[in-house]
């Protein structure tokens, strides 16, 4: 359990088990009470979190918390980043067939995810 320390404007401090500042976000918005440990390593950086919070509190997401979510986000493959890809296939070498190959193997899963269901050749 942290040993809260002093106050800040969008919350309390606290000592970490090296020492070192920490700076959670404690606000009430429209009802909701939020409470997040900021990324900051120091006060001008734990405001202007503060400042993004205040900007939309429903979307705030701390650095780390919006990295995961860029993480698990979709890759959309449309016709012009798969040309991108095969060029990049190309470029190290691969020969035709295998790149006429892949250019299929996404095509299939394409269809089969727009579908719901993994290729039947792929299982």
């Amino acid at each position: 359990m942290p040993q809260w320390t002093e106050q800040w404007p969008g919350g309390k401090t606290y000592l970490d088990r090296h020492g070192n500042t920490r700076w959670q976000l404690e606000r009430m918005h429209n009802g909701v009470r939020y409470s997040r440990r900021l990324e900051a390593r120091n006060e001008s950086e734990a405001l202007a979190e503060l400042a993004l919070f205040e900007r939309d509190p429903d979307a705030y997401l701390t650095k780390s918390q919006a990295a995961r979510k860029a993480a698990n986000e979709a890759v959309l493959m449309d016709a012009e980043l798969v040309a991108r890809f095969l060029a990049h296939l190309k470029a190290e070498g691969r020969t035709e067939r295998y790149r006429r190959n892949m250019r299929t193997y996404l095509a299939q899963w394409a269809e089969a995810l727009a579908a719901g269901s993994p290729p039947s050749s792929a299982a």
